[in-house]
């Protein structure tokens, strides 16, 4: 059957959302907001009020918490507070195996009069309009044929009032292309709000043309048949893309014979001032059923609102003051994709956001799910200064939910300082009201203090400034903010005192989020925090003088999952409230089983629900020496890292795999995708061999000018250099693909390969049988893509240039010759990685060039070294070379190290990592082979007279796990040990001390009974050393025992630095400022996970030594 309804699949994903979220109680899980019982969330869609019930959808990944699969999730409540969740309403076609279509944002609306014809019997339909995302070419079922990429506008039906829904696959879409002269906009052409407009006796739908920042307007007199009559834009205020626009009457100060038409959009890039990512505008105008017409105003362009003026800052001028149509609807960072409920009255506007932004959406510290929404609003209009300005206030309704007696208090002056409240909890609704101040003084402030710790390391504040009249919140100390670069901020909307001279606060705070409300609601500020468990208090504080006339009140607002408080729990059959619909048949349920009680709701589910898994341990499966932290395949084979590369918010790992068998062979690019580097999730393959031709290892570049012609100016591609491989023939030959929906799918370009076997022949003794490996870039100073091509057993690499990535010329040979002192024993150079790095603490650029020999390394066979030198365009020259800095990594297991490209530069980070594993298929692995490094910050450094490499883990590693120990000056002398009563097989160990002449310090891990791995700092030869001769299994190959060894000094103090990575079969020791790394495998039993710290022939003074349990959400 060509539609979409109620079924298994839809089933499954919903009773899995019983199964793994009973409690809700889990860390930073919002109280009274809404979020998804598991996975992903982003807009809210199609919000509907029909016959007492309000239907909330929303997009949804039902296989993951990141972005993907995107689905029409849904829940269900009867007064905006209380959230009943549903089974997904539209699930991606083809999910999971063969995705063929994503349901992207949209709008739902009641067809009273049945203009679409799709009632039956007196049923009324429900439709919903929303936009089609087409991963591949394909002809759909309506006959019509869509490119990949392709963004078209559908519609559905529900004819039991929202329960299930069937999509109109005889002639969706309904909206197939944009109108001329837009239609190569295809891509870029989404999100359909839908609308009666009764004078008109017509639909109406403003959908966005997201790169132009421009809304089409069109009308149908059915939901079926739709034209184009307008556009309007580009939207005033937007500088990125323009996304969920809606359009709705509001009325002025209550007046419903005033009303006037709000036109809303989303943005991303361009949020409000002071903030990074997106953010939601509006403006005010008329609308005669045809086209939106803009009013106008003058602004202070840093407030979004009316300026006020100030004396001392008059200016002069003939020019012609700004003229702004935008405003902000809220001034926080985290608030977009607003929409508004359809079937309410103008009287009656209610609307919600998505509580997040696309900064950082994707790498916010939930695990079991992400996103969640902001409480319903009420919108209205009021006169303010003259101008008709949105005022939005909270509407639910949590009366049921307050716990304790509300507290009430007044002062007729707050000192100066702070002073702690008889307050204390993660929930409350908080109003202030106090008298307004004059002050010059930028400290001259008053406010609350939430989700503080008693010494006040952990506050949220919000508050008002009296001199620049403007209330903020400062999340700086807010708790975890280190997941992004941009959350530690603080951040102000503007809100003059009202006419009598008071200011007003109300303050929402949840579990992970503030939202305030200043004024009567002309001012609101939204902002997400993740603060710890220990931090519960309330404190008061004013600064730059005392604070009169204040008053407060406060509410404790318990939980909607509590159902003790919740007037429709008797519906329900677990403490979330997750109703079962009745109209489940015994047969749909045949492959599962469900059993629900208070206490729990479980499912054995026999389906597998998603292409997209989590890259960590199962717990349930046998010991296999599967990394905690370290990512490896799901299964089967994985070698070298490929085309690395950062995504918006998402890292991507591609990486050589053979997903049929646990051995080298059938070679592909394998995909995997993290937004913190340590949480990945598998994806399905991304570069195949289906045509017979291996894809080998190579690297990703964004084509942002599209030179390449594989996109368009408004969707740039990501392109991907590979090697193909002929096993008949051996030929490797250079070839392109490239992904137009950010690194998703790949289309392996039509005119391969881009550098042929006749093009190798003259560069190559082996004419074409072993050049491979390009490493690709574009090279800004001559406006040429670079290629550097590694010869294996050759001991060289090749220059290339182009004008488009597509067309290769052969510039310069590298080789040995040109690295004087280069030791004879290296050789076999595959892998090269090229690029310019900063030296640290200087403005000196150095171009880099890494590779990865066959033999020649410091612990024999494969390994990392790394050459600086100058670059023109075509010749690398190196500079001499110190072979006591030549190497990454001294240990056995670190090559074909690559690096991530795109990373932007606010983060300025240039990241690596290698596969572990230099013993192909022998280590004693079942399900798996091959693992990554660690990823690992690079830099270079001026560091005991020398220019070194220095490597250390990425600091995303700081924010996980919990610490076992924290010991301090201590000295450790011979006969003692320390450590012995702390176990753990994934750890991070740092250990800073100062080591007595002649005395030697050693690490104990994955220790038991006579199994040990040892890593040792000598004081008498300066030398860091990893010894695995006791580390468990090493009879698996011959090269799998030994000592490994690096030099390291002291720091000018005299103190020495090692921190030690221990995973179930891994070891990553960092010396000094990470000038020194020994990267080893090691195969213990599972019951060895003890740990010691000793010293011989002297004491060591520790100065700290800290182990951290390393754990992944």
């Amino acid at each position: 059957m060509a539609s979409f309804i109620l079924s298994i699949s839809t089933l499954v994903i919903y009773f899995t959302q019983l199964a793994y979220s009973q409690t809700f109680n889990e860390t930073y899980r919002p109280q009274y907001h809404f979020t998804p019982a598991v996975n992903w969330m982003n807009d809210p869609n199609g919000l509907l009020y029909y016959n007492g019930i309000y239907h909330l959808f929303y997009q949804y990944n039902p296989g993951g918490n990141e972005w993907g699969a995107l689905s029409w999730g849904h829940a269900t409540s009867t007064d905006l507070s209380y959230w009943e969740y549903k089974p997904v309403a539209l699930l991606a076609r083809g999910y999971p195996d063969n995705i063929k279509e994503m349901f992207f944002s949209g709008s739902a609306v009641a067809d009273i009069q049945n203009t679409s014809g799709f009632g039956t019997s007196g049923a009324i339909p429900l439709v919903a309009i929303y936009t089609s995302y087409y991963p591949t070419s394909q002809i759909l079922p309506s006959g019509k044929s869509v490119n990949g990429g392709t963004q078209a506008q559908s519609i559905a039906y529900s004819l039991d009032e929202g329960t299930t829904w069937t999509t109109y696959d005889a002639a969706n879409p309904v909206i197939p292309l944009p109108p001329a002269p837009y239609q190569d906009q295809w891509r870029d052409f989404r999100d359909p709000f839908v609308f009666w407009h009764a004078p008109s006796s017509k639909w109406i739908s403003i959908i966005s043309l997201a790169q132009l920042q421009k809304v089409l307007i069109y009308t149908s007199p059915n939901l079926k048949d739709w034209t184009y009559i307008s556009e309007y834009g580009p939207v005033s205020g937007v500088s990125g893309v323009l996304e969920c626009p809606s359009l709705f009457q509001l009325p002025l100060d209550g007046n419903e014979a005033n009303l006037k038409w709000v036109l809303q959009v989303g943005v991303n890039p361009g949020g409000p001032p002071g903030t990074t990512g997106s953010g939601t505008l509006y403006q005010l105008g008329t609308f005669d059923g045809t086209r939106f017409t803009a009013e106008s105003g003058i602004v202070d362009s840093s407030t979004s609102g009316w300026g006020h003026i100030m004396i001392d800052e008059i200016t002069f001028s003939d020019a012609s003051p700004e003229v702004s149509l935008s405003r902000w609807v809220d001034f926080g960072p985290d608030f977009y994709a607003a929409v508004l409920f359809n079937g309410l009255s103008v009287a009656n506007r209610v609307g919600i956001a998505w509580m997040s932004n696309w900064q950082y959406a994707s790498s916010i510290p939930t695990s079991l799910w992400r996103g969640g929404f902001t409480i319903p609003r009420k919108l209205s209009l009021k006169t303010i200064d003259d101008r008709a300005t949105l005022i939005q206030q909270p509407v639910a309704n949590w009366t049921s939910l307050e716990t304790v007696p509300e507290y009430t208090k007044s002062w007729d002056t707050v000192a100066e300082g702070t002073q702690a409240l008889p307050l204390s909890g993660k929930t409350f609704d908080i109003t202030t009201t106090f008298s307004d101040r004059t002050s010059t003084s930028s400290s001259s402030q008053y406010g609350l203090i939430l989700r503080a710790t008693s010494d006040l390391g952990q506050q949220t504040r919000v508050g008002y400034n009296f001199a620049t009249k403007r209330l903020f919140v400062d999340r700086t100390k807010s708790g975890n903010v280190g997941f992004d670069g941009t959350f530690s901020s603080t951040y102000y909307a503007p809100l003059a005192p009202s006419s009598n001279g008071q200011v007003t606060l109300r303050i929402l705070l949840d579990w992970s989020s503030v939202e305030v409300f200043g004024g009567d609601g002309q001012a609101t500020l939204t902002t997400q925090i993740f603060p710890s468990d220990n931090g519960v208090d309330i404190w008061l504080f004013s600064t730059g003088g005392d604070t009169g006339g204040v008053k407060l009140n406060a509410k404790s607002i318990g939980s909607i999952y509590n159902t003790s408080s919740n007037p429709s729990s008797s519906t329900s059959s677990s403490k979330s409230s997750l109703v079962t619909s009745s109209t489940v048949s015994t047969s749909t349920l045949s492959s599962m089983t469900i059993s629900t009680s208070p206490v729990s709701t479980t499912a054995t589910i026999s389906t597998t629900l998603s292409t997209t898994s989590r890259a960590s341990p199962t717990p349930a499966a046998p010991y296999d020496f599967r990394p905690t932290y370290h990512f490896v395949p799901d299964q089967n084979w994985m070698n070298e890292p490929n085309g690395l590369i950062k995504i918006g918010s998402t890292w991507h790992l591609f990486f050589q795999h053979n997903p049929t068998g646990n051995f080298w062979g059938n070679i592909n690019w394998g995909h995997a995708t993290s937004t913190d580097l340590i949480n990945w999730f598998h994806k399905p393959v991304a570069i195949s061999n289906a045509d017979g031709i291996q894809a080998f290892t190579g690297t990703s570049y964004y084509d942002p000018s599209n030179l390449s012609g594989l996109g368009t100016s408004v969707n740039p591609p990501y392109l991907a250099f590979f090697t193909g491989y002929f096993p008949s023939s051996g030929v490797q030959d250079q070839r392109l693909a490239y992904s137009l929906d950010q690194g998703t799918t790949w289309t392996k370009y039509s005119g391969n390969p881009i550098v042929s076997q006749q093009q190798e022949s003259p560069h190559d003794v082996t004419k074409g049988l072993e050049a491979r490996d390009p490493k690709a870039f574009f090279h800004s100073p001559t406006g040429k893509w670079v290629m550097i091509l590694a010869h294996g057993g050759q001991n060289k690499v090749t220059f290339w240039t182009s004008p488009d990535a597509k067309s290769w010329t052969w510039k310069s040979d590298f080789t040995s010759a040109n690295i004087p002192g280069l030791p004879s024993a290296i050789t076999g150079w595959e892998v090269p990685d090229f690029f310019e790095l900063q030296v640290d603490g200087t403005t000196t650029k150095k171009w880099v060039l890494i590779v990865t020999p066959a033999n020649g390394s410091p612990a024999t066979g494969n390994g990392v070294f790394g050459l600086t030198g100058s670059f023109d365009g075509a010749v690398f020259t190196a500079d001499p070379i110190d072979t006591s800095t030549l190497w990454l990594d001294y240990g056995r297991d670190f090559d074909g190290a690559m690096s991530w490209e795109n990373v932007p530069a606010s983060d300025g980070r240039r990241i690596i990592a290698a596969v572990a594993n230099s013993y192909g298929t022998n280590p004693p692995t079942n399900t798996w082979k091959g693992m990554l490094s660690f990823p690992r910050t690079l830099k270079l450094k001026q560091l005991n007279g020398k220019l070194q490499f220095l490597q250390l883990p990425v600091s995303e590693l700081d924010a996980t796990g919990t610490s076992l120990t924290n010991i301090t000056n201590k000295i450790l002398a011979p006969g003692q040990s320390l450590l012995a009563d702390l176990h753990g097989k994934a750890l991070d160990i740092r250990l800073n001390f100062i080591p007595a002449a002649s005395s030697t310090l050693s690490l104990a891990v994955r220790k038991g009974g006579n199994e040990q791995t040892l890593i040792k700092y000598s004081q008498s030869r300066t030398e860091l050393s990893v010894d695995r001769n006791a580390s468990g299994n090493t009879g698996y190959d011959p090269a799998a025992g030994g000592i490994h060894v690096a030099a390291l000094q002291a720091d000018s103090n005299g103190v020495v630095h090692v921190r030690v990575l221990v995973d179930e079969c891994s070891v990553e020791v960092y010396g000094g400022e990470g000038e020194s790394v020994i990267s080893d495998l090691i195969f213990p039993a599972a019951s060895s996970d003890g740990l010691s710290l000793t010293t011989n022939g002297g004491n060591v003074d520790l100065r700290s030594v800290e182990v951290r349990a390393i754990t992944v959400s």
